[in-house]
């Protein structure tokens, strides 16, 4: 609406500040190389997006932040995926290195917006996306919480709306309250008027829930088993491959905690929530039998201990050359967020030292931010035996709050 918009470069101490018919954008983020090209667009879309929502669309930022924030961020995510596709990788890397991406460890706006708050919400740190700012720990919690469930929200409100019925709900708040305050239960009034009051109540109920949806199918034979595991009830769709080869699909409406279903052939496979319309905090009960993913690395590095930039819907065993020991190899197995089994072996050449281990570490223990772990390790040195040694440890440690 403005004759002029300005993007302005400031010393800011952070990403970016957005106010009307401007934005301020650190300097230091001219600075990123052009493997982050993406990252920067992200924050100037993110930026400039506040010129609808909050300033278009007024809010009450102290208590409705999600208004503001969380719609604000799904649109951006809507922005990115169209220009760069879907699930668009962050890293832009330069054409000689596309062919060799695969030796990089990958990570994409979408798993960036999720994983916070997937993380955080094991160590007990889930919440309401509506109440005061003075509700929340620590900013840590606003960006996992606001940001990334409440975008993730908005997602799953499209997907039981439709794209014409989402896309009406904004047109018509725009119309109605441009240049106005609107809230929570404006949104949700305009959300009855294209979906029904079941489907108003039923965003309402997500939006002030302090827990996020979690199913979860098991099989045997010609029977699989749905669960509500934690969460609001919800309408859940399974994919079902039969041995026969034959391929049905069920909706269940989710009303009961847990429903039998009985195919005429035994079954091959099940997949709960195959189109992900559902923002769940496990992925990997999902799918039945449970899926196992190797990757071989160029590089075992660090990373890929990180659920960030592992696939959640899977077991996942990661081997590679290790070169934290000396010269050598890791391999490990890993239940995405909760728990993991590794070895590691390595010379180091003109030490003449052998080294080995191998651990166990079990993360959010009581579903606070608690692990703990045991591990064994062998020092063999070839010249002379000054630092042959045996150990083990066992250790329990706490994260932050």
């Amino acid at each position: 609406p403005y004759q002029q918009f300005s993007i302005a470069p400031v010393h800011l101490g952070y990403g970016g500040e957005q106010m009307a018919n401007m934005i301020f954008i650190d300097t230091r983020v001219y600075d990123l190389p052009e493997l982050l090209n993406r990252h920067f667009d992200m924050l100037i879309a993110h930026e400039t997006g506040h010129q609808w929502f909050y300033n278009m669309l007024g809010v009450n930022t102290f208590e409705e932040m999600w208004l503001e924030e969380g719609v604000n961020s799904y649109f951006i995510l809507e922005y990115l995926e169209q220009k760069y596709g879907h699930d668009a990788d962050i890293l832009e890397y330069p054409k000689w290195f596309k062919p060799y991406s695969w030796t990089a460890p990958r990570v994409s706006f979408r798993r960036v917006r999720d994983y916070r708050y997937q993380l955080e919400t094991r160590m007990g740190f889930d919440g309401s996306l509506i109440g005061p700012l003075t509700s929340y720990r620590d900013p840590s919690r606003i960006f996992s919480l606001v940001y990334g469930k409440g975008a993730r929200l908005m997602e799953t409100i499209r997907f039981r709306l439709g794209q014409d019925s989402i896309d009406n709900v904004f047109r018509k708040a725009m119309e109605r309250y441009r240049y106005q305050n609107w809230s929570v239960d404006d949104f949700l009034e305009l959300v009855a008027e294209e979906a029904g009051s079941d489907e108003a109540q039923r965003i309402r109920a997500w939006l002030y829930s302090d827990v996020m949806t979690d199913y979860a199918v098991y099989g045997r034979e010609n029977k699989i088993t749905v669960k509500r595991v934690s969460g609001i009830q919800d309408i859940v769709e399974i994919d079902v491959v039969l041995k026969n080869g034959r391929h049905q699909r069920i909706v269940w409406d989710g009303k009961e905690e847990q429903k039998e279903f009985t195919f005429e052939d035994e079954i091959a496979r099940a997949e709960l929530d195959p189109d992900y319309k559902l923002f769940e905090i496990e992925r990997l009960n999902n799918l039945w039998p449970r899926p196992w993913k190797m990757q071989v690395v160029p590089l075992y590095v660090g990373l890929y201990d990180m659920p960030l930039f592992r696939p959640q819907n899977a077991y996942n065993v990661v081997i590679g050359p290790d070169i934290s020991q000396g010269g050598g190899l890791k391999i490990s197995a890993q239940d995405p967020y909760q728990q993991s089994v590794y070895a590691a072996t390595g010379y180091r050449f003109g030490e003449e030292i052998w080294s080995s281990k191998a651990g166990y570490v079990k993360q959010n223990i009581f579903r606070k931010p608690l692990s703990a772990g045991v591990e064994v390790s062998n020092v063999k040195d070839f010249d002379g035996g000054e630092e042959d040694m045996v150990s083990g440890k066992i250790f329990f440690q706490k994260g932050f709050k």
